[in-house]
């Protein structure tokens, strides 16, 4: 981060993820800056205890999240799929801690809060979890065939699962952030009903998009996605 934009976009990846599924997207904006967050388990924080629910994942990587937002007029989060409820459960403590700022979540291929709409795979042997999130993501050759890199992943994975599979949103107070919806047009995981869902769960304005492609369509469409990010923020044409 350079520090020369008014906004920041705290990026949440999918379940398994790190900060380097971003990577793509440093520096690809003028509007804002792109900031992945660490989550316990994963890249830097590898070695730091995963943590299996959304609420403690949440608190965990708050003060973080303070401390990039920091002096900008606006704080807009990206998650996708599990990483869009992790974005929602810390845009609410945000509205607590910095109830001043303009806050804006995009939601990005996920159900609404509280909804799972595919195969369930958290209690599952370790092999059964692997394959069940390939598939569950429409992508299976996306899980490693090495052994040891497998065994790498695989408690951060299960925490992540553990943590979306079993979050149960609380019915008061109701955010009142900003939120706006993506998924790709041929998403087979999240239809476009289950997206439009997250519309209860907000007292702000609610909008929604799609871009083409599955379930995954963010690791091919990053440049369109980016451009409609900024459009939504009122920096695009």
């Amino acid at each position: 981060m350079d520090g020369s934009r008014s906004d920041i976009l705290l990026c949440f990846p999918p379940a398994g993820g790190g900060p380097s599924f971003f990577a793509p997207w440093n520096g690809a904006s003028s509007v804002f800056d792109v900031a992945p967050i660490d989550l316990p388990g994963k890249e830097k924080l590898l070695f730091e205890e995963p943590v299996d629910s959304v609420p403690g994942l949440a608190r965990a990587v708050l003060p973080a999240a303070i401390t990039a937002v920091a002096d900008r007029r606006r704080i807009t989060l990206f998650g996708h799929c599990f990483g869009a409820i992790v974005a929602y459960e810390l845009a609410r403590l945000l509205e607590v801690e910095c109830p001043t700022r303009e806050l804006v979540l995009f939601a990005s291929g996920s159900a609404a809060p509280g909804e799972i709409p595919w195969t369930r795979a958290a209690d599952l042997p370790d092999e059964g979890l692997l394959n069940q999130v390939g598939l569950n993501a429409g992508e299976p050759q996306s899980i490693p065939e090495d052994p040891e890199l497998r065994e790498l992943i695989l408690p951060a994975l299960r925490a992540d699962v553990t943590a979306h599979e079993s979050y149960e949103p609380p019915a008061d107070p109701l955010a009142s952030c900003s939120v706006v919806t993506v998924r790709g047009e041929r998403d087979a995981l999240v239809d476009a009903e289950a997206a439009a869902r997250w519309r209860d769960f907000t007292t702000g304005r609610f909008g929604s998009f799609e871009l083409p492609g599955s379930h995954m369509y963010l690791t091919e469409q990053w440049g369109p996605l980016m451009a409609h990010l900024e459009k939504e923020l009122g920096g695009g044409a």
